[in-house]
């Protein structure tokens, strides 16, 4: 064992812009109700509001398959203190003398939102009208459509879509779908997005476009489940409103593989089983700006990642060294995405920096009893490479996976004592749970104006030198004693 060397590393970050009362303790977090988002209001009715026309003589006529770009279950994203979102639908002509159009959203047949539009008013693109309106955080709802000719309205009927909050979720396989159980959300309110068909679903494992082992074992097999589904019953339960996830997870990927220009990730971990190269960056970008253009945003990325970035740590060379490197990558792939989709995005990181020595042992069937960090050197570097985000650049802390040993992974060919078991899968939902509120009380960062250096500190683990995160070279080195570190 040799000293803990100390260094200060030079950065680069970019500074950028209900509940119980009392207090809930949630995995050890007191959560007091203050830090809490206002949940949505019970639905109240909405003011009657007068019509061009008469309504009590109108002969309605069921009129369906009119109404456009709104899928079952589809969730908008609500947005600021108004608690509400921008819903857009386009709406396919009755017929050339159509003059008026009322839309009416309504939950357990009370009106939450109803206003007529004069179809000479409305844009039209490729025949069809286009029609924004703005509704109150909530679901499910039903909207209707009335397009008025004369004495006859042609009624249009959409069930179930809703105005809450949606996850984006990155990172590797305990972000994907490698936990020990499949599992499904029991809150109605809990949904799952599919970006390549653009179609929501109840939230259940495995989760559309992340990683599984589907093509390597059978239905009943272990390791195809994930932590978000019970996540989503917390939150829907909390906040009352509909709750997505769009997961991008791919097992086994390294951070510098979500860069862009990254190199390409080999995987044989596909739910279409075709192992591939992919770009990770280009799945998350496009993935993103699709759930943009048809809800209206997202709330935030949960980064669940790092087991991978470990072992690609050479002590007798760091300035190579992914662990420390982490920080300044990580921030280049926000920054990326930020500049890419012309919005600021959210991010909570996770501390991920585990991985279990004599893993091979534990794939062979070994039980995971007294399991330690293969890394523990490397491990060190990125859990403070991990914690210096939090706070910089509309990052937030997220929940530590670390002290999730033992009884919390499970073993066997697809575990290895690295993927979470049930009842790993169980706490961590309830960790990103606290984390998320916790989060809302978080003062937020700074608008984004350029690259600014700052000083961070990190110990350094068996005496190994430090490396600055700006290209591999030592700013400074030296003992916990302040006398000159050698390796």
């Amino acid at each position: 064992m040799g000293f803990a060397a100390v260094i200060v590393i030079l950065l680069l970050v970019a500074f950028q812009n209900c509940s119980p009362q009392g207090f809930e303790v949630i995995s050890g977090v007191q959560v007091p109700q203050s830090l809490v988002d206002t949940s949505a209001p019970p639905v109240q009715p909405t003011p009657e509001e007068s019509t061009p026309y008469d309504e009590g003589s109108l002969e309605k006529i069921p009129h369906n398959s009119s109404i456009l770009k709104l899928k079952p279950k589809q969730i908008f994203q609500r947005q600021g203190s108004a608690n509400t979102a921008p819903v857009s639908i386009e709406v396919v002509p009755y017929n050339s003398t159509v003059q008026w159009l009322t839309v009416l959203v309504s939950k357990n047949a009370t009106t939450v939102f109803k206003k007529t539009f004069a179809a000479a008013d409305l844009v039209k693109v490729a025949g069809n009208f286009q029609m924004t309106f703005s509704v109150r955080a909530g679901g499910w709802y039903q909207l209707q459509v009335l397009q008025v000719v004369g004495n006859t309205a042609y009624v249009s009927t959409h069930s179930e879509f809703g105005v809450g909050d949606i996850y984006v979720i990155a990172g590797q396989s305990n972000a994907a779908n490698h936990a020990e159980t499949k599992t499904q959300s029991k809150n109605p309110l809990v949904v799952m997005y599919d970006p390549e068909t653009g179609n929501w679903a109840s939230c259940q494992d495995p989760l559309p476009f992340a990683s599984v082992f589907s093509h390597l074992i059978g239905a009943g097999v272990k390791g195809q489940g994930s932590t978000w589904p019970e996540l989503g019953d917390l939150l829907a339960q909390e906040d009352q409103v509909p709750i997505g996830f769009l997961s991008t997870a791919m097992g086994g990927s390294p951070l510098k593989s979500w860069l862009p220009g990254g190199p390409a990730f080999y995987s044989e971990f596909n739910i279409k089983n075709q192992p591939m190269n992919y770009n990770l960056y280009q799945r998350l970008l496009t993935s993103t700006q699709r759930l943009l253009a048809e809800s209206k945003g997202f709330k935030m990325v949960l980064w669940h990642q790092g087991e991978s970035d470990l072992e690609n740590c050479n002590v007798a060379n760091p300035g190579v060294c992914d662990s420390v490197l982490y920080t300044q990558k990580l921030m280049q792939l926000k920054t990326s995405l930020d500049k890419d989709l012309k919005i600021n995005t959210r991010w909570m990181v996770a501390q991920t920096s585990f991985f279990p020595a004599n893993a091979e042992s534990y794939m062979a069937g070994q039980p995971c009893v007294s399991i330690k960090n293969y890394y523990a050197g490397s491990g060190a570097l990125l859990a403070v490479s991990q914690r210096n985000l939090w706070g910089l650049n509309n990052i937030v802390k997220g929940p530590s996976s670390d002290d999730l040993l033992d009884a919390y992974r499970f073993n066997g060919q697809f575990g290895g004592c690295v993927h979470f078991s049930y009842k790993g899968q169980a706490e961590m939902s309830k960790r990103w749970y606290a984390a998320i509120l916790q989060a809302r009380s978080a003062v937020p960062s700074a608008q984004f104006k350029d690259f600014t250096s700052v000083t961070g500190t990190v110990t350094c683990p068996l005496g190994s030198l430090c490396m600055s995160a700006v290209g591999g070279q030592v700013i400074q080195s030296q003992n916990a004693d302040g006398s000159p570190a050698t390796k």
